[in-house]
């Protein structure tokens, strides 16, 4: 999938040839490249996605038990902006696409996979997956900066979160995390979802402080 200037996400259909890495698909494994154009020999596909100014990307196997379905796919405009801590959640959301592209035949799952990729590119920012009692149990990179933590500053903290169903509002990190700046003013949209096969929410901020002054 790719994400364009308008936040628009559009799904692509290519075969494995075209995609290229197709015994890494076979094989389930990840590919997490800082810097793809260091990669001398790729598919048609991925050379247009690098032509097209992607810097680096991460690449995450679809596999149910009849095989390999596909292959999830997340490109950046800049070198190094995923790391281990990104594998982890990507993980959990190609597990979740490969159980609903098993249950669903090939039309709706075209029109659910984008969905579902809408879904996540609108958490393309800061991410914070919590358990029920509010516990963090991952954030990424971006969520750290906005809540002026270092890498891993939060895991385990209890963040009372508004969980409001999906709807987006504004929130202060300050006003949850005392080293965020007073200045920053996020977006906040909370979701239910999955996370190590218990209920959890994933809430996605948006730095939008520029937005407002």
């Amino acid at each position: 999938h790719q994400q364009n200037e308008n936040g628009h996400v559009t799904v692509h259909e290519v075969t494995a040839d075209e995609f290229g890495d197709v015994d890494q698909l076979r094989e389930g494994r990840v590919r997490l490249l800082p810097d793809a154009r260091s990669v001398e020999l790729m598919g048609p596909h991925l050379a247009a996605e690098v032509e097209a100014g992607m810097r680096s990307y991460l690449r995450l196997p679809l596999i149910s038990d009849a095989g390999p379905l596909g292959v999830l796919h997340f490109g950046a405009d800049h070198a190094g902006a995923f790391g281990q801590r990104d594998v982890v959640l990507g993980m959990e959301l190609a597990r979740q696409v490969a159980m609903a592209l098993v249950q669903i035949g090939l039309k709706q799952r075209l029109a659910e996979s984008e969905a579902a990729f809408r879904g996540i590119a609108a958490n393309a920012d800061g991410l914070v997956v919590l358990d029920t009692a509010g516990t963090v149990l991952f954030t990424n990179r971006a969520a750290e900066e906005l809540f002026g933590v270092d890498w891993g500053g939060l895991d385990g903290k209890f963040l009372d979160l508004p969980r409001v169903g999906g709807e987006r509002r504004p929130l202060r990190p300050h006003s949850l995390v005392p080293t965020a700046s007073p200045e920053t003013v996020a977006e906040l949209r909370v979701v239910e979802t999955r996370w190590a096969g218990g209920l959890a929410w994933l809430a996605s901020l948006r730095d939008i402080t520029e937005q407002r002054e």
